[in-house]
C-alpha cells in the first residue's frame, strides 16, 4: 500500500527541520566561536600593545637614565677641574661651590692626606668613605655604600697630579631615576582595563603596579616555562579569581643588565565573559526554539502517522463491514430461496416419517432397523431445518429489545438447554455467575449467543470433559468468558474457522460464530476468540454497560 500524499509532505517537512536545526547548531557554534576569536584578538591586542608601551619606555627610560648618569658624571668632571683651580680657602668660592650643589669635596697630592669641606660625612668615617671612592674607577659615580647612607654620590678624579674627591646632593638624581623607572612606568599603565602589569622572575617582583597581586613560580610552573622559553611575543592564559576573571599576557622581558625576566600584563575580562554569557544565552535559547520545533516535527509526523494508520484500519474494516453487508444480502436472498424451496418438502418428510412410526407394524425382527431409520429420517429432517432457520436468522435485520436483566436469572436460562444437552452427552458446564448484578441486554439475543459459544464449546470437548461460563459486570461493562479444555486449535485453524461456513465438525453448518459475532456486534460489544493446541480454547465477550440502539 502505497504512503499518503500528506504522509510522505510531512515526513520530508520533518527532514528539512531536521537540516535546518543540523544548520542552525553549527551555525551558531561557528558563530559563538568567531566571537569567541574576535574577543581574543582584542584583548590579545590590547595586551600587545601595553607590552610593547612598557617594551619601548623601559628603552627609552634606560637610554634617558644612561643619559642622566653621563651628565651628572661630566657635571663632575667640571665641578673637579674647578676645585683643583681655585682658591678653596676663599670664602665666595666655597659659598659658590656650595650653592651648585657639592656637598663635599676634597683635593690633595697623592700620599698626602686631601683636605677641603667634609660636608655631612664624620670625622671617624673619613678613611673609610676615601677608600670606598677609591676602590672604583676614576670618574665612576658610586652612590650606594656610605655615600648614599648620607644622601650623596661620588667620584673621584686626577686633575694637575691631584686627587680630587667631589660629592653632590643625591636627591635630585635619585628622583628623576624613580621618574624614569619602571616602578613608574608600571604604575602609568594601569586602568581602561588593565589590571597590573608585573615584571617578575624567579626570584620575586622585580617591578610592578600598585596592588598588584600575582602567583609566585613555586606555585605558578606556567611562568618558568615561558621564561625559560624561546617564543618571541605574548603568551595568553584566563586566569579565574574570586573577584574578577582576568585575561593575562606573559612575554620575555630584556633587563638592562643583560638578564631577562617575566613580563605579566593582566586585564579585566569581564567584559569578554559578559558578551560570551550573552552569546551563550542567546544560543541556548536558539537551540531550545530549535529543539522545540523539532519535537513538534516530530510529534506532529508521528499523530499524523497515527492517524493515518487509524483511517486506513477504519477503512479496511468499513471495506469488510461492506463486504460482510454484500454477503448478508446475499445469504438473506438464499435464506429466502432455501426456506421457499426447502421448508414445505421437510415439513412433508416430517409428516410422512411420524405416519410411518405410528401407522404403520413391522415384524418384532425388523422393528429395531425401521425405528432407527425413521428416526435418522427425523434428525436430518430436523437438521435441514435448523440450517434453513439459521439461513433465515442472518437474512433478518437485527433489532434489538434491550432491558435491564439480572444477569444471573438470564444466563441460567439460556444455559438451561446446553445443561441437558452436557448431561446427555457426559459432559459438564461449571457456571460462575455475577449474583446480583443487572445488565441491559437483549434476552433472545442474548441467549443466542450463549446457545452458539456453548454449543461449540461442547463440541470441542470429549466425554468427560469441562465447559466453564464466567459473567462478571464491572465499571467497563458485562464480561462473558466461556473456556473449554478441549484439546484446541492452532494459530491457522483458529483464524479459518472465525469465518462463515467454515467449521471443524462433520455435521457443523459453520455459522455458529458468525451468528454470534454479528449479535455481539449489535449489541455494541467485542469479541475475541483464543486458542493454544492442548490448552483449550477460550471465548471472551465484552457488553458495555448501556449500548445504544
Amino acid at each position: 500500500m502505497s504512503v499518503p500524499r500528506s504522509l510522505r509532505f510531512l515526513w520530508v517537512l520533518l527532514a528539512v527541520v531536521i537540516l535546518f536545526a543540523a544548520a542552525v547548531i553549527v551555525w551558531t557554534d561557528v558563530e559563538h566561536r568567531r566571537v569567541r576569536r574576535d574577543f581574543d584578538r582584542v584583548f590579545e591586542g590590547h595586551v600587545e600593545s601595553v607590552a610593547r608601551l612598557i617594551w619601548e619606555s623601559t628603552r627609552g627610560a634606560a637610554r634617558a637614565l644612561d643619559t642622566l648618569y653621563a651628565l651628572s658624571e661630566e657635571s663632575l668632571v667640571l665641578t673637579a677641574r674647578l676645585i683643583a683651580r681655585v682658591d678653596l680657602e676663599d670664602s665666595k668660592e666655597r659659598e659658590r661651590l656650595e650653592s651648585g650643589g657639592v656637598r663635599a669635596w676634597l683635593v690633595g697630592k697623592p700620599g698626602e692626606e686631601p683636605a677641603g669641606n667634609w660636608g655631612p660625612i664624620g670625622e671617624d668615617n673619613r678613611d673609610g668613605f676615601k677608600e670606598e671612592i677609591q676602590n672604583v674607577g676614576e670618574g665612576e659615580i658610586v652612590e650606594d655604600g656610605r655615600a648614599g647612607r648620607y644622601g650623596l654620590y661620588c667620584a673621584h678624579f686626577c686633575v694637575h697630579g691631584r686627587t680630587v674627591f667631589v660629592c653632590r646632593d643625591a636627591g635630585e638624581l635619585a628622583g628623576l631615576r624613580r621618574e624614569t623607572g619602571l616602578g613608574s612606568l608600571l604604575r602609568q599603565v594601569v586602568g581602561k582595563g588593565v589590571v597590573y602589569a608585573v615584571i617578575q622572575d624567579e626570584a620575586g617582583v622585580l617591578a610592578g603596579s600598585p596592588g598588584a597581586r600575582v602567583s609566585s613560580f613555586e606555585k605558578d610552573h606556567e611562568l618558568g616555562a615561558v621564561l625559560a622559553g624561546d617564543r618571541q611575543g605574548m603568551t595568553f592564559r584566563m586566569i579565574e579569581k574570586l573577584d574578577k576573571p582576568l585575561f593575562e599576557g606573559l612575554g620575555r622581558f630584556p633587563l638592562p643588565d643583560g638578564t631577562t625576566a617575566l613580563l605579566r600584563v593582566g586585564v579585566d575580562a569581564s567584559p569578554r565573559l559578559a558578551v560570551q554569557a550573552g552569546v551563550k544565552w542567546r544560543h541556548r535559547i536558539l537551540y531550545l526554539v530549535v529543539g522545540l520545533l523539532v519535537l513538534i516535527s516530530f510529534a506532529g509526523a508521528w499523530l499524523l502517522d497515527r492517524w493515518t494508520k487509524r483511517r486506513r484500519e477504519a477503512e479496511r474494516l468499513l471495506a469488510v463491514r461492506e463486504e460482510e453487508s454484500r454477503h448478508w444480502q446475499t445469504i438473506s436472498q438464499m435464506a429466502q430461496t432455501v426456506a421457499h424451496e426447502v421448508r414445505n418438502p421437510l415439513n412433508t418428510l416430517k409428516m410422512a416419517a411420524q405416519r410411518l412410526q405410528r401407522e404403520f407394524s413391522i415384524q418384532a425382527a425388523e422393528r429395531c432397523d425401521y425405528q432407527e431409520l425413521i428416526g435418522m429420517l427425523q434428525n436430518e429432517a430436523d437438521r435441514v431445518n435448523q440450517v434453513v432457520s439459521e439461513f433465515m436468522e442472518l437474512g433478518k435485520p437485527l433489532v434489538l429489545e434491550l432491558e435491564s436483566l439480572p444477569l444471573s436469572e438470564v444466563l441460567d436460562e439460556a444455559l438451561m438447554p446446553l445443561c441437558v444437552r452436557a448431561g446427555q452427552e457426559g459432559k459438564r458446564i461449571g457456571v460462575d455467575p455475577a449474583a446480583g448484578k443487572q445488565a441491559r441486554l437483549d434476552r433472545r439475543r442474548f441467549a443466542q449467543i450463549v446457545s452458539n459459544l456453548v454449543g461449540n464449546a461442547l463440541d470441542a470437548v470429549d466425554p468427560g470433559g469441562a465447559v466453564r461460563v464466567r459473567a462478571d459486570v464491572c465499571a467497563d461493562g458485562l464480561h462473558l468468558a466461556i473456556i473449554d479444555d478441549g484439546p484446541g486449535m492452532d494459530a491457522q485453524t483458529l483464524e479459518r474457522v472465525q469465518k462463515p461456513f467454515i467449521t471443524t465438525k462433520a455435521r457443523g453448518t459453520g455459522l455458529g460464530l458468525s451468528i454470534a459475532r454479528r449479535l455481539i456486534e449489535a449489541h455494541q460489544g467485542s469479541f475475541e476468540l483464543s486458542s493454544e493446541p492442548g490448552k483449550g480454547t477460550q471465548a471472551r465477550v465484552l457488553f458495555p454497560l448501556k449500548p445504544e440502539v
